[in-house]
């Protein structure tokens, strides 16, 4: 009864205003007997910053928004991890339970900041910036409870980021 899945992925973008990119990806999902499953995957991808994070200047009453045209391609790296139980008392009951885990490492991370407090009106302007590392671990467990028409479910997550800016051109 084990039965094993591999699932591979590749994308390839040639791009004029930034070096060509691609992403890759595999999954993989492995059931076992008596509802056990086991899943992973590892990723890489990437995001070009869009026309409005490299050219926009919008200026409204108390409001500054620039564009930043040296922005960088975002790149990042995603391994995730799960199991999963499901057990089947019958045909109209039964429980699942899954716990997971994720983790992002995401470099250039495009993203609005604070540049300063303009001394002449004292109104804030912000310009999308590149964040240098920013990271994310993520795990969460979900319960499942299903009997006929009726079912009850049970989640909770745990979400840590950290980011860190080495191109601070502000103080």
């Amino acid at each position: 009864f084990p039965v094993t899945i591999v699932r591979p992925g590749l994308r390839f973008s040639v791009q004029s205003l930034f070096e060509n990119q691609y992403a890759s990806s595999i999954g993989v999902r492995h059931l076992f007997a008596k509802g056990f499953e086991v899943r992973s995957s590892y990723g890489t991808s990437f995001r070009t910053p869009n026309f409005n994070e490299l050219f926009s200047k919008q200026i409204f009453d108390g409001h500054f928004f620039a564009g930043n045209e040296n922005l960088k391609p975002e790149s990042s790296t995603t391994y995730e991890v799960s199991v999963k139980k499901v057990k089947h008392f019958n045909d109209e009951n039964f429980l699942s339970n899954q716990i997971s885990g994720s983790y992002i490492d995401l470099k250039d991370k495009i993203d609005m900041a604070l540049l300063r407090f303009n001394p002449d009106t004292g109104n804030p302007e912000y310009q999308y910036i590149n964040v240098s590392q920013y990271r994310v671990f993520n795990l969460a467990t979900v319960h499942y409870y299903k009997r006929k028409y009726w079912s009850v479910s049970l989640g909770a997550s745990f979400t840590g980021v950290s980011q860190k800016i080495d191109n601070l051109v502000f103080a």
